[in-house]
Protein backbone atom coordinates (compact mmCIF):
# COMPACT_ATOMS: atom_id res chain seq x y z
CA UNK A 1 0.00 0.00 0.00
CA UNK A 2 1.12 3.91 -0.36
CA UNK A 3 3.08 4.94 2.30
CA UNK A 4 2.63 8.53 3.00
CA UNK A 5 6.21 8.34 5.34
CA UNK A 6 8.58 7.13 2.89
CA UNK A 7 9.32 4.22 5.11
CA UNK A 8 9.25 6.72 7.78
CA UNK A 9 11.73 9.21 6.67
CA UNK A 10 13.00 11.11 9.49
CA UNK A 11 13.96 14.27 7.97
CA UNK A 12 11.80 16.96 7.81
CA UNK A 13 11.28 18.05 4.08
CA UNK A 14 7.42 18.85 4.31
CA UNK A 15 6.99 20.63 1.36
CA UNK A 16 8.87 18.29 -1.15
CA UNK A 17 7.51 15.41 0.28
CA UNK A 18 4.16 16.36 -1.11
CA UNK A 19 5.51 17.28 -4.18
CA UNK A 20 7.21 13.50 -5.03
CA UNK A 21 5.75 10.21 -5.04
CA UNK A 22 7.43 7.07 -5.84
CA UNK A 23 7.25 3.39 -6.85
CA UNK A 24 10.14 0.71 -6.02
CA UNK A 25 9.22 -2.43 -7.95
CA UNK A 26 10.51 -5.41 -6.54
CA UNK A 27 10.63 -8.89 -8.43
CA UNK A 28 12.03 -11.05 -5.58
CA UNK A 29 13.17 -11.25 -2.08
CA UNK A 30 11.11 -9.24 0.18
CA UNK A 31 8.77 -12.08 0.88
CA UNK A 32 10.15 -13.00 3.65
CA UNK A 33 10.34 -9.15 4.95
CA UNK A 34 6.27 -8.87 4.68
CA UNK A 35 3.97 -9.21 7.57
CA UNK A 36 1.50 -11.36 8.59
CA UNK A 37 -0.89 -9.01 6.57
CA UNK A 38 1.08 -8.61 3.78
CA UNK A 39 0.34 -4.69 3.21
CA UNK A 40 3.25 -3.64 5.37
CA UNK A 41 6.91 -5.06 6.10
CA UNK A 42 8.76 -6.13 8.95
CA UNK A 43 10.62 -3.18 9.41
CA UNK A 44 13.17 -5.10 11.57
CA UNK A 45 14.18 -7.55 8.33
CA UNK A 46 17.76 -7.15 6.95
CA UNK A 47 15.52 -6.97 3.21
CA UNK A 48 13.44 -4.22 4.17
CA UNK A 49 16.10 -2.04 6.21
CA UNK A 50 18.63 -2.39 2.89
CA UNK A 51 14.96 -1.04 0.83
CA UNK A 52 14.87 1.77 3.61
CA UNK A 53 18.21 3.16 3.67
CA UNK A 54 18.42 3.01 0.00
CA UNK A 55 15.09 4.98 -0.25
CA UNK A 56 15.89 7.45 2.48
CA UNK A 57 19.51 7.70 0.47
CA UNK A 58 17.70 8.62 -2.59
CA UNK A 59 15.48 11.45 -1.07
CA UNK A 60 18.50 12.83 0.51
CA UNK A 61 20.36 13.12 -2.70
CA UNK A 62 16.34 14.30 -4.70
CA UNK A 63 16.52 17.10 -1.59
CA UNK A 64 20.08 18.04 -1.78
CA UNK A 65 19.90 18.41 -6.27
CA UNK A 66 16.78 20.51 -5.47
CA UNK A 67 18.40 22.57 -2.65
CA UNK A 68 21.55 23.30 -5.41
CA UNK A 69 19.32 24.41 -8.25
CA UNK A 70 17.37 26.57 -6.75
CA UNK A 71 20.07 28.22 -4.80
CA UNK A 72 21.82 29.11 -8.29
CA UNK A 73 18.71 30.38 -9.74
CA UNK A 74 18.17 32.96 -6.54
CA UNK A 75 21.55 33.59 -7.14
CA UNK A 76 20.84 34.12 -10.78
CA UNK A 77 18.39 36.26 -10.52
CA UNK A 78 19.33 38.17 -7.16
CA UNK A 79 22.25 39.15 -10.05
CA UNK A 80 20.19 39.86 -12.44
CA UNK A 81 17.80 42.31 -10.44
CA UNK A 82 20.92 43.95 -8.81
CA UNK A 83 22.40 44.89 -12.28
CA UNK A 84 18.85 46.33 -13.39
CA UNK A 85 19.22 48.19 -10.33
CA UNK A 86 22.39 49.78 -10.78
CA UNK A 87 21.86 50.75 -14.40
CA UNK A 88 18.59 52.54 -13.44
CA UNK A 89 21.01 54.08 -10.72
CA UNK A 90 23.44 55.38 -13.39
CA UNK A 91 21.03 55.96 -15.72
CA UNK A 92 19.57 58.61 -13.48
CA UNK A 93 23.16 60.16 -12.67
CA UNK A 94 24.17 60.41 -15.86
CA UNK A 95 20.69 61.82 -17.34
CA UNK A 96 20.79 64.87 -14.49
CA UNK A 97 24.45 65.41 -15.21
CA UNK A 98 23.77 65.62 -19.12
CA UNK A 99 21.50 68.17 -18.16
CA UNK A 100 22.72 70.22 -15.67
CA UNK A 101 26.29 70.37 -17.85
CA UNK A 102 24.08 71.29 -21.53
CA UNK A 103 25.87 68.40 -22.84
CA UNK A 104 24.07 64.71 -22.88
CA UNK A 105 26.79 63.20 -24.20
CA UNK A 106 28.94 63.64 -21.80
CA UNK A 107 28.83 61.47 -18.40
CA UNK A 108 29.42 62.94 -14.50
CA UNK A 109 32.76 62.25 -12.79
CA UNK A 110 33.48 59.05 -11.32
CA UNK A 111 33.32 58.44 -7.57
CA UNK A 112 35.56 56.08 -6.18
CA UNK A 113 35.80 54.72 -1.76
CA UNK A 114 39.31 53.75 -1.14
CA UNK A 115 41.14 52.21 1.59
CA UNK A 116 43.67 54.65 0.98
CA UNK A 117 41.84 57.37 0.42
CA UNK A 118 43.62 57.98 -3.46
CA UNK A 119 42.90 57.66 -6.43
CA UNK A 120 43.80 54.22 -8.15
CA UNK A 121 45.18 56.14 -11.24
CA UNK A 122 46.68 58.74 -11.85
CA UNK A 123 45.23 59.51 -15.34
CA UNK A 124 41.75 59.65 -14.06
CA UNK A 125 41.23 63.40 -13.63
CA UNK A 126 37.40 63.60 -13.29
CA UNK A 127 37.19 61.43 -10.24
CA UNK A 128 35.99 62.38 -6.37
CA UNK A 129 37.80 59.89 -4.08
CA UNK A 130 37.28 59.36 -0.87
CA UNK A 131 38.62 57.59 2.34
CA UNK A 132 35.98 54.15 2.51
CA UNK A 133 36.45 54.26 6.11
CA UNK A 134 35.17 57.87 6.64
CA UNK A 135 32.12 57.97 4.92
CA UNK A 136 31.14 54.15 5.09
CA UNK A 137 30.15 52.63 8.55
CA UNK A 138 31.62 49.08 8.66
CA UNK A 139 29.58 46.73 9.39
CA UNK A 140 29.90 42.68 10.34
CA UNK A 141 31.30 41.20 7.59
CA UNK A 142 28.00 40.64 5.13
CA UNK A 143 27.75 36.57 5.03
CA UNK A 144 24.88 35.98 3.39
CA UNK A 145 24.44 36.90 -0.77
CA UNK A 146 21.36 38.89 0.22
CA UNK A 147 23.04 41.27 2.56
CA UNK A 148 26.57 41.82 0.13
CA UNK A 149 24.10 42.41 -2.58
CA UNK A 150 22.51 45.38 -0.45
CA UNK A 151 25.95 46.46 0.20
CA UNK A 152 26.97 47.18 -3.47
CA UNK A 153 23.26 48.51 -4.49
CA UNK A 154 24.03 50.65 -1.35
CA UNK A 155 27.27 51.76 -1.85
CA UNK A 156 25.66 52.58 -6.19
CA UNK A 157 23.26 54.90 -5.01
CA UNK A 158 25.69 56.66 -2.40
CA UNK A 159 28.23 57.35 -5.85
CA UNK A 160 25.12 58.10 -8.03
CA UNK A 161 23.79 60.77 -5.42
CA UNK A 162 27.61 61.92 -4.98
CA UNK A 163 27.37 62.60 -9.01
CA UNK A 164 24.41 64.51 -9.05
CA UNK A 165 25.92 66.50 -5.91
CA UNK A 166 28.70 67.53 -8.36
CA UNK A 167 25.73 68.04 -11.21
CA UNK A 168 24.55 70.75 -9.40
CA UNK A 169 27.91 72.20 -8.04
CA UNK A 170 27.16 71.50 -4.49
CA UNK A 171 30.01 69.26 -3.91
CA UNK A 172 32.82 71.75 -5.18
CA UNK A 173 31.95 74.58 -2.72
CA UNK A 174 32.47 72.72 0.20
CA UNK A 175 35.83 71.72 1.84
CA UNK A 176 37.14 68.12 1.75
CA UNK A 177 36.39 67.51 5.40
CA UNK A 178 32.81 68.51 5.10
CA UNK A 179 31.95 66.41 1.57
CA UNK A 180 33.26 63.65 3.79
CA UNK A 181 30.90 64.65 6.26
CA UNK A 182 27.84 65.33 4.32
CA UNK A 183 28.54 61.81 2.04
CA UNK A 184 28.57 59.94 5.43
CA UNK A 185 25.35 61.57 6.28
CA UNK A 186 23.89 60.29 3.64
CA UNK A 187 24.94 56.82 3.48
CA UNK A 188 24.07 56.67 6.98
CA UNK A 189 20.36 57.80 5.76
CA UNK A 190 20.45 55.33 2.80
CA UNK A 191 21.37 52.42 5.34
CA UNK A 192 18.87 52.93 7.93
CA UNK A 193 17.00 49.44 7.74
CA UNK A 194 13.40 49.65 7.06
CA UNK A 195 12.44 45.62 7.53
Amino acid sequence: MFDPTFMRYQVSEQTRLRQITCEIFVHEGLESALNIDRESFNTAHPHSVFLTKWLHGALRQLATAQKRLASKIREKSRGSVQHELVSDIQRTAHAVWGEESGDPGSAPPEVEFSESGRRKSAKDKDVYVFPRSSILTERPVRSTAKERTRASVLEEKLKAITQVLASFGLLDVLTRERQERLLKAIYQILDTDTE
